[in-house]
């Protein structure tokens, strides 16, 4: 990558995320999305437009990938993240943002290997808001034409989230993220 366009991505992503990427030799071209990971609504020191990075550890990007167990390398750019609120939570945004990523999502352009991205629901809200129910979960669902969506849930990775503290839900959050990002067949 040029010095240019090493400057224009340590200006987007701030010095801190630039280091971390290029630390983690991310300056090539990021793999072919798996993927999608749906979030309730940015955070305040959230760019909604950045992958949902790994940095820092007490994150939830940093969680997810201390559960999912695998390096930094392998989990960037394996997975597209989409919030279903631009702002604060409301079941109207909701319902608008689940239409934008079904959009996203049924789109051919979107597809890996002709079939459609892994959909990875994080959080409550959010699955109450695709119709699933329960903490873990993994459903088909049929989106428009009869495309068939797999969707898998796991409840929000923050540091609040006491779920985590039993390692047996540690390890369902690692099978659900690793079947997104393409490393199993099923969560």
């Amino acid at each position: 990558m040029s010095d240019l366009a090493q400057d224009v991505v340590s200006q987007v992503l701030g010095r801190g995320h630039a280091d971390a990427w290029k630390h983690y030799g991310l300056w090539g071209r990021p793999p072919a999305p798996r993927g999608l990971l749906v979030g309730e609504a940015p955070g305040p020191n959230t760019d909604a437009l950045l992958p949902l990075f790994p940095y820092p550890p007490n994150s939830a990007g940093g969680r997810l990938l201390k559960y999912a167990d695998v390096d930094p390398a392998d989990w960037l750019g394996k997975l597209v993240r989409m919030n279903l609120c631009d702002g604060t939570w409301s079941a109207r945004r909701a319902v608008a943002g689940r239409a934008r990523a079904l959009a996203f999502l049924l789109d051919r352009a979107n597809y890996h290997h002709d079939e459609p991205l892994r959909v990875l629901l994080l959080g409550a809200r959010v699955a109450r808001a695709w119709s699933c129910r329960g903490s873990f979960g993994y459903a088909e669902q049929y989106g428009w034409k009869g495309v068939g969506l797999r969707v898998a849930w796991i409840p929000h990775p923050s540091g609040r989230n006491l779920l985590y503290n039993d390692r047996r839900n540690q390890l369902r959050a690692r099978r659900a993220v690793l079947w997104a990002i393409g490393e199993r067949d099923a969560p």
